[in-house]
């Protein structure tokens, strides 16, 4: 699956990964697991931070998603409950002291889901989600006022869009 999301990362988030699930006839549980592309963060800092200092940000994370099917034959859709875990990593850049950081990431969620089938093996699935993180790091450059780079706001959004082989 390709995933986009914006809330977890500094400015949209772009993603790569993959999953297994179950899936009943009025439900489906899903496992996937996602590998967010790198992200650059100018620093909301005044002098004496460097003029063209910044944060490089990546983002892993696996999910849990339960999903009810409203739909019928050739159209899924419904509700879904996500828990999310996964890693926030962060390193400054153009900075005396570029420490690296990763910090744990807790969010849940919920959101709705939509699979087209393309026969009987086949579908493509999409998802869109609303998360709360129930961690909220702030990453900082030090001995920089304000060093603020980046911190998650209290809600975000993702999308997600795959291909599902049915076996």
């Amino acid at each position: 699956h390709a995933v986009g999301s914006q809330g977890t990362l500094p400015s949209l988030d772009a993603g790569l990964g993959g999953g297994i699930g179950l899936a009943g006839r009025r439900w489906r549980v899903e496992l996937r697991g996602t590998y967010g592309l790198r992200r650059d963060q100018k620093a909301m800092a005044a002098p004496p931070a460097p003029k063209d200092s910044y944060g490089q940000f990546n983002f892993t994370a696996a999910a849990l998603a339960g999903c009810f099917n409203l739909g019928r034959e050739g159209l899924a859709f419904g509700p879904c409950a996500d828990a999310e875990v996964g890693v926030v990593s962060a390193e400054g850049v153009g900075i005396s002291v570029p420490l690296p950081a990763r910090t744990l990431w807790l969010a849940l969620g919920a959101g709705v889901y939509a699979a087209v089938s393309l026969g009987p093996r086949l579908s493509l699935p999409l998802h869109l989600d609303v998360l709360a993180p129930l961690r909220r790091s702030e990453f900082v450059f030090k001995n920089v006022e304000p060093g603020r780079v980046f911190q998650a706001p209290v809600v975000g959004g993702r999308i997600s869009a795959g291909i599902e082989l049915h076996f």
